[in-house]
C-alpha cells in the first residue's frame, strides 16, 4: 500500500504517524508547502516540499491571502502523477484538506486538528463553505478526539471516526530514576498564552506557600512567545530561584524531561484544545497528572484514577490538586501507574496504527466497488 501524507514536514505528529506507518510495511510519502528538517523521518520515506514561503505556515491559513497555497495544485498534481499513490490522507482541512480536495484524487481521506473546525469556519460564510466543500470530497473523516468529532459533525453529514495520536509506550516509559531531595512539578508544552501556564506557575506558588517546608521545583519545558513573559512572572511571584525555564527541547529529548517530573500539569484555558498528547505521553511515562476540564483533554485522562481535572483558570483548584499529590508518595505512585496502564489500553501507537492501517485498507475496497 502506497499512502501519501499532505501535511506540515515539521510537524511531530506528522513525523510520529508517518514512521509508525513505514514501520509497519506502508509506502509513505509526505508532501508538504514549505522546506522543512526532514532527518527524524525514517530513511525509506520520501519527503516532498511545494515550495512556498516559510510565512505561509498551515495553521495561518485564515486569511484569503493564504490563497496562494493553490499554487502548489499543479505540484501537487504532478506529483501524484509520478509517485501514483493508493490513498492521499491530509492533514488539516482548512489547508492540506482544500488542496487535496481540489486535485480530485480518490480515495481521500481527510483529518481534523482542532483550528480548522473550531476558529477557521467562524471567520465568514466562505471559510465555512470551503470547509464543507471538503468534507464533501472526503471519502473519509478522521478525528482526532470525541469532542472534536461532534465539532466536526456541524459541517459534514458523514459519519467522523475518532482516530487518537498513538504514543510510542516503549519510547515514553518510566526510566526508573528517582530524585528524593526533591519534588518537581512542571509541564512539558509550547509556551502560549492559551496553555495557561500562568496558571500553573500560580498554583505552584500557593502549593509552595502552604508546604514550605517540602522540597517543591518548577519546571517548565519548552519555548515559545512567552517565554520572557512568563520568566518575568515568575521574579514577580517569587518562584524564580526554584523554576526552571529549558526553552525549545527537541522532540527526541521529551521523554527525558517527563521522566524528570513528579506531577505533570496542563492548565489550558483554549476552548478549542482538541487532543492532549503530552498529558498522554506524561501518563505513559508513569506520571499523575493535573489538567484542565476543558476542549478534548478529559478524554485522555481517567479522571481520579490516573489524573486530576480542575476548572480553567482556576489556580486554587489546581493548587488543592498538587496538595494531594505532594503530600501522598503512594498517591502519586498509584495514578502514575495507573495512567501508564491506560495510555497502554487505549493510546498505545501500535494499536492506533492498525486501526489507521485498516481505515485505509476499508476506503481502498470501497473504491474498488465504486469503480
Amino acid at each position: 500500500m502506497k499512502v501519501i501524507l499532505l501535511a506540515a514536514l515539521n510537524s511531530a505528529h506528522t513525523i510520529k504517524w508517518a514512521n509508525a506507518l513505514a514501520d509497519r510495511g506502508v509506502e509513505v510519502i509526505v508532501a508538504g508547502f514549505v522546506e522543512s528538517d526532514t532527518s527524524q523521518f525514517n530513511r525509506d520515506i520520501q519527503t516532498f516540499s511545494f515550495g512556498l514561503p516559510a510565512s505561509l505556515n498551515a495553521k495561518s491559513f485564515g486569511s484569503f491571502a493564504k490563497l496562494r497555497y493553490l499554487l502548489a495544485l499543479p505540484k501537487l498534481k504532478s506529483l501524484l502523477r509520478k509517485v501514483k499513490p493508493d490513498i492521499m490522507h491530509a492533514h488539516l482541512a482548512s489547508s492540506y484538506g482544500l488542496l487535496g480536495s481540489l486535485s480530485g484524487f480518490h480515495p481521500f481521506i481527510v483529518s481534523v486538528w482542532g483550528f480548522d473546525v473550531y476558529s477557521f469556519p467562524q471567520k465568514s460564510f466562505l471559510h465555512k463553505g470551503s470547509l464543507k466543500w471538503v468534507f464533501r470530497k472526503g471519502d473519509i473523516i478522521l478525528s482526532t478526539s470525541s469532542i472534536m468529532a461532534k465539532e466536526t459533525s456541524k459541517y459534514t453529514p458523514k459519519q467522523v471516526l475518532v482516530t487518537p495520536f498513538g504514543i510510542d509506550t516503549e519510547v515514553f516509559k518510566p526510566d526508573g530514576a528517582e530524585n528524593p531531595s526533591e519534588l518537581v512539578i512542571g509541564t512539558v508544552k509550547s509556551l502560549e498564552k492559551w496553555y495557561g501556564i500562568d496558571y500553573l506557575m500560580k498554583a505552584f506558588k500557593l502549593t509552595r506557600e502552604r508546604h514550605p517546608e517540602l522540597p517543591l521545583r518548577l519546571l517548565i519545558v519548552g519555548g515559545g512567545s512567552m517565554y520572557e513573559y512568563y520568566r518575568q512572572l515568575a521574579k514577580e511571584l517569587g518562584i524564580e530561584e526554584v523554576t526552571e525555564f529549558t526553552g525549545f527541547v527537541p522532540y527526541q529529548q521529551i521523554p527525558e524531561y517527563h521522566n524528570k517530573l513528579d506531577i505533570y500539569v496542563a492548565l489550558s484555558v483554549f476552548e478549542d484544545e482538541s487532543f492532549g498528547v503530552a498529558v498522554l505521553e506524561a501518563q505513559a511515562c508513569g506520571k499523575p497528572v493535573i489538567i484542565s476540564r476543558i476542549g478534548g483533554l478529559p478524554e485522555v485522562v481517567a479522571e481520579g484514577n490516573s489524573g486530576f481535572l480542575v476548572n480553567p483558570r482556576d489556580e486554587e483548584a489546581a493548587a488543592s490538586a498538587m496538595e494531594i499529590l505532594v503530600l501522598n508518595p503512594a498517591k502519586r505512585n498509584e495514578m502514575g501507574n495507573n495512567g501508564r496502564a491506560f495510555v497502554s489500553e487505549f493510546y498505545d501507537l501500535e494499536h492506533n496504527t492498525d486501526k489507521m492501517i485498516g481505515i485505509y485498507k476499508s476506503a481502498l475496497k470501497r473504491s474498488e466497488v465504486e469503480s
